[in-house]
């Protein structure tokens, strides 16, 4: 009965945690490997922890401007492309552009409404 409680408000705890704006830590809920172009194409992971496996392709795009800095990056999968904002996985160089990378981050919205991953 304890286990079923303490479930019960830790759900409770992760779902007013992204209802109320914020974002849900990566270490309290585990990340969802996923592909960029299901990210992109639905609100419901707005928020939340994922992890991303795809090509690094440095600072320029054609999907537009950095959401966030200067210093945001692309990555790309076999379903299109995302900025990330945030550091390098340990071991990737800017240099690096063509590198299969893995990355974990909290899903975002920018002011002018660019879906970007945030890394910290």
């Amino acid at each position: 009965m304890r286990k079923i409680l303490a479930g019960l408000l830790f759900a409770c705890f992760i779902s007013s945690a992204a209802l109320a704006g914020g974002y849900v830590d990566t270490e309290i809920v585990a990340s969802k490997v996923l592909t960029i172009k299901t990210i992109l194409g639905s609100p419901d992971y707005l928020n939340t922890a994922v992890e991303i496996q795809g090509t690094y392709k440095g600072g320029y795009s054609k999907i537009g401007a950095p959401p966030k800095t200067r210093s945001d990056y692309i990555l790309e999968d076999t379903t299109g492309q995302i900025y990330v904002s945030g550091p390098l996985p340990q071991g990737v160089s800017m240099k690096d552009i063509g590198k299969n990378i893995t990355v974990k981050g909290i899903v975002k919205t920018s002011k002018s409404k660019a879906i970007y991953l945030e890394v910290r």
